[in-house]
């Protein structure tokens, strides 16, 4: 698996050569054995964290063919309109290849950077998520306006939706919105609140991948180990 966030620091090569070798290694992956590309989200770093996944997201899927593409959006950032657009073309684009992990977001920064109040950010991602999820599946009507994506998104249904998280309030929205969890931490009780959540809601429980607590989550390599 390889995972992009397009950090870097300004000694480091320009954006336009780290942007080019992202599609490239991804199309060389995918010939290698590589089974999936995960493409991250943040706002206003100084290191260039990439800002846009789906744009990138985009390139890769032009230059590959089977590779799997895993999307992490912070959901409060998107009008659900427009993103249910983005979501279908991309989908036709990789012909149901790409999938896509939300996030209810952390950075206070990032709120500001949007206007988006981070107080009501549990109550904004309620709302986009249902109509995003309804966009996705079909014709929706809300408040008098009747909203129609088109083309409909290769996938049946849309793109797989899974929620995102580490902490214990994140597997319960993943069970409450029945949808997979997959978590960035192993927080205990993770897995058995996603599992109470979803039975209170009266969904089967969905993939559920948290990473094993004694296993590093960042690996650091470097040729003298006593220099680093």
């Amino acid at each position: 698996m390889l995972r992009f966030d397009m950090r870097a620091p300004d000694i480091g090569a320009p954006p336009t050569q780290l942007y080019a070798a992202a599609t490239e290694m991804c199309a060389w992956a995918e010939g290698h054995g590589c089974l999936a590309a995960v493409v991250c989200e943040h706002h206003g770093a100084e290191d260039g964290y990439l800002p846009s996944p789906m744009i990138l997201a985009s390139a890769m899927a032009a230059r590959t063919e089977r590779l799997a593409l895993s999307l992490i959006l912070i959901l409060p950032f998107y009008e659900p309109v427009r993103l249910a657009e983005d979501m279908a073309v991309l989908d036709i684009i990789s012909k149901g290849r790409v999938s896509y992990i939300l996030a209810l977001g952390y950075r206070p920064e990032e709120f500001e950077h949007f206007g988006v109040d981070i107080r009501k950010r549990g109550r904004v991602v309620d709302q986009k998520l249902d109509l995003l999820r309804g966009l996705l599946a079909g014709e929706v009507d809300l408040n008098g306006r009747h909203i129609n994506v088109t083309p409909r998104p290769h996938s049946v249904g849309g793109p797989m939706l899974m929620w995102g998280g580490g902490t214990v309030a994140a597997a319960r929205r993943a069970g409450r919105y029945g949808l997979g969890m997959l978590g960035n931490a192993n927080v205990a009780g993770m897995k058995e609140a996603y599992e109470a959540a979803c039975r209170e809601h009266g969904h089967g429980s969905g993939p559920v991948f948290l990473p094993d607590r004694d296993t590093p989550s960042v690996c650091f390599g470097a040729d003298a180990v006593e220099k680093a």
